[in-house]
C-alpha cells in the first residue's frame, strides 16, 4: 500500500474513533435529556418514556451507536428538540462566524510571530531579541479568557475603538464586520504568537549558521533573498507542523471567546446545549470540532510533501 492510501485508511479509522468517543462521552453523561425537555411541570413517567422513544433513548446502546453513525455518514446529525431545528441547519448557521473568527486569529498570529521570529532570530542576543523573548512569556502565560476581558478593557469600555460584543455579518457591512470580529480573533491569537515566534526563531538561528546559506551569501545573493527564500522556507516546516496542531486549540478557544463577545458560532451553541441538555446538538458539535481537528492535521501532514520534497521522495519509495 502507497503512502498516501495508507494515510486516508489511517484518517477513516481515526475518524471512526472519533466517533465513538464523542458519542460515548455524551450519552453517558448523568442525567436524562428527556427530564431536560419536559420541563418540571410536565414530567410524569408516561411522558418521560414517550421522549425516550421518539430519542431513540430507549435502545440499548450499541444499537443507538450504529442507529446514530449510520445517520451521521449520510450528514443527518439530528434533531434539535430545543430549537425545533436540525444539528446540521444550525451548525451551518453558525459555522461561517467560527471559521472567520479562526482564520483571522490564525493570519494575525502568522504575521506577528513571523516578524517577530525573523528579527530575533537576526538579532539573536541582543537587546530587541531579549525584549520579543520577555513579551512572548508574557503573552504566553496569559490565558485566553483573561486576555479577552483585557482587550475588551483596553479596546471596547475605555478607548470605544472595537465593539464589546455582537455580531455584523460579512455580507451585511464588511467594515463593520472586521471591527466585531477583530477582538475576539485578537485574544485567540496572541497566545499563540509566542509559540510560533520562539519556534521559527531557533529555526532560522540553525538554518542561518548551515555552509548553504554561508555560500548563497558568498554568491552575493540579496541579504532579503537569502533570508526569505532560502533560510524562512526551510525553517517554516516545524511551524507549520505546530500551526496544523494549534487549530485544535483555536477550535477550543472559540468556546470561551464566543461566549465572552456574545458571538453567534459553534463555540456558543455548544455552551448552550450543555445547559439545555440537547443531546443531539453536543454529539454533532463535538464530533463536528473533533473530526475538523483531525482532518487539518491530515492536511498538514499532506502539505509536508510540498515543503520539503525529500519526505515526497521518501514516501515514494516502496516498503
Amino acid at each position: 500500500m502507497t503512502s498516501l492510501p495508507r494515510k486516508f485508511v489511517s484518517l477513516l479509522l481515526t475518524l471512526l474513533a472519533v466517533a465513538f468517543l464523542t458519542f460515548m462521552l455524551t450519552s453517558l453523561l448523568p442525567g436524562n435529556p428527556a427530564v431536560a425537555l419536559l420541563g418540571q411541570q410536565a414530567i410524569t413517567a408516561k411522558a418521560i418514556v414517550a421522549v425516550d422513544a421518539e430519542l431513540g433513548l430507549n435502545h440499548p446502546l450499541p444499537l443507538r451507536f450504529a442507529l446514530w453513525l449510520g445517520h451521521t455518514l449520510t450528514g443527518n446529525l439530528g434533531y434539535s428538540f430545543v430549537t425545533n431545528s436540525s444539528v446540521s441547519s444550525e451548525l451551518a448557521s453558525r459555522l461561517p462566524v467560527t471559521i472567520e473568527i479562526i482564520l483571522l486569529a490564525m493570519v494575525i498570529s502568522l504575521v506577528l510571530a513571523i516578524v517577530g521570529g525573523i528579527i530575533s532570530a537576526q538579532r539573536a542576543g541582543r537587546v530587541l531579541d531579549h525584549l520579543l523573548a520577555d513579551t512572548s512569556f508574557v503573552l504566553l502565560a496569559v490565558p485566553t479568557f483573561v486576555m479577552a476581558l483585557l482587550l475588551i478593557l483596553l479596546f471596547a469600555v475605555r478607548s470605544h475603538v472595537f465593539p464589546a460584543s455582537g455580531w455584523v455579518p460579512l455580507t451585511q457591512d464588511p467594515f463593520q464586520n472586521l471591527r466585531y470580529a477583530f477582538l475576539p480573533s485578537l485574544a485567540l491569537a496572541l497566545p499563540q504568537v509566542p509559540v510560533f515566534m520562539r519556534l521559527l526563531r531557533a529555526d532560522m538561528i540553525t538554518v542561518l549558521n548551515e555552509d548553504f546559506i554561508a555560500l548563497a551569501r558568498s554568491k552575493g545573493i540579496s541579504p532579503a533573498r537569502v533570508l526569505l527564500g532560502h533560510a524562512f522556507r526551510l525553517s517554516s516546516f516545524s511551524l507549520v507542523t505546530v500551526a496544523g496542531l494549534q487549530v485544535g486549540f483555536l477550535l477550543g478557544g472559540t468556546v470561551i471567546v464566543e461566549n465572552i463577545f456574545a458571538l453567534p458560532g459553534i463555540g456558543s451553541l455548544l455552551v448552550q446545549s450543555i445547559y439545555s441538555r440537547d443531546l443531539a446538538t453536543v454529539q454533532g458539535v463535538t464530533l463536528f470540532i473533533a473530526a475538523a481537528f483531525v482532518v487539518v492535521n491530515f492536511c498538514v501532514d499532506l502539505i509536508y510533501t510540498v515543503i520539503d520534497p525529500r519526505i515526497r521522495r521518501v514516501s515514494a519509495q516502496p516498503v
